[in-house]
């Protein structure tokens, strides 16, 4: 199976909103942390800054595949930061 990564950006807030939308040929994320301050991602629209996965400043990236985690990976990726921010993350799908 090929794959194709692609390098995104998103503006976070302090106010929940979509990161990634559904996606089932998506076979990986991979979070870099931010340069400053932090944002936390989740799979609920109602994910709240420190509750879900958090990139700090200064972390290391976190990569989410579907080997690892399933289907978790495919679906919808919400984000809220502790200030605003823009974010880069790269998503990887099958060809």
């Amino acid at each position: 199976m090929a794959t194709q990564g692609t390098v995104r950006t998103a503006s976070l807030t302090t106010s929940a909103s979509a990161l990634t939308g559904f996606r089932s040929d998506r076979v990986a994320l991979l979070l870099s942390p931010p340069v400053t301050g932090s944002y936390t991602v989740g799979t609920q629209s109602t994910v709240v800054s420190g509750a879900g996965i958090n990139l700090l400043s200064g972390s290391g990236s976190i990569l989410l595949d579907r080997a690892t985690y399933g289907d978790l990976v495919t679906g919808q990726w919400y984000a809220v930061a502790s200030a605003s921010m823009t974010i880069g993350f790269v998503e990887v799908a099958e060809q």
